[in-house]
């Protein structure tokens, strides 16, 4: 089940919220997972197109199927250690023959980290705030956005990896936000784990024994709608 989940602050709670709200039955063999999300995303934003929408998923939601998102639209996720990056589309020439898409390679993430230059930074996550060391770049990811412009944050905390030279890496097309509000934007994913652990233990969700794709496609997005009735009341009653 490939499930799309508003994240929200809520009064009397220390860290976000996820309410799921979107929901697609995912069959092996049939397309992935992505286009599905990206399908489920885009429903979400015509229903407010004043709005963006920021998506954040992780490193699996990652591939060329994103190319071409609409412009209310922006996807922040981890990056694989092996993905290649290159600056960005040059300008025309005025040569002859087919201008360059794509400017130099920059290299991986490894390379990115030991060229680039650090900063410390405050980043409110958790409910908590940390200082953390931050190496970011506005740069091409072609395997997957193509000439999309993207932005590279990489994460050190205390007591770093060395050997690695990061201890996690993201990439977004939201170029406008700082290193800080992408690394805090990308830790709200958590709260969509903690809500699938919830709606499992608590509401017994995914324990029903359907065997038809109908009634499977139904009950569990019912069970997950039903908590979503229950999480704002009873986080105000906590207040």
């Amino acid at each position: 089940m490939v499930t799309a989940g508003l994240v929200v602050d809520l009064p009397g709670v220390s860290r976000p919220l996820c309410l799921p709200v979107l929901f697609r039955l995912w069959t092996p063999k049939k397309t992935t997972k992505i286009v599905y999300a990206r399908r489920i995303v885009t429903l979400l934003a015509e229903q407010f197109p004043a709005r963006t929408v920021h998506v954040v998923a992780d490193a699996a939601y990652a591939s060329k199927d994103l190319r071409g998102l609409p412009a209310g639209i922006t996807w922040t996720t981890r990056v694989r250690r092996n993905a290649v990056f290159h600056d960005l589309t040059p300008a025309r020439t005025g040569k002859r023959g087919r201008p360059r898409q794509r400017g130099d390679r920059i290299g991986t993430l490894a390379d990115l980290a030991a060229a680039g230059e650090w900063t410390d930074v405050q980043v409110c996550r958790y409910g908590r705030s940390d200082t953390i060391s931050v190496c970011q770049r506005r740069c091409l990811w072609w395997t997957v956005f193509a000439a999309r412009p993207v932005h590279v944050v990489l994460v050190r905390e205390p007591g770093w990896d060395a050997t690695v030279g990061y201890d996690i890496a993201f990439v977004t097309t939201d170029v406008d936000s700082t290193a800080s509000q992408i690394v805090a934007r990308y830790a709200s994913r958590w709260s969509i784990e903690v809500v699938f652990f919830d709606a499992k233990h608590i509401f017994g969700v995914g324990q029903a024994r359907n065997r038809t794709e109908l009634a499977v496609a139904r009950t569990v997005p019912f069970g997950f709608v039903c908590l979503d009735v229950v999480i704002p009341p009873a986080s105000q009653l906590a207040a």
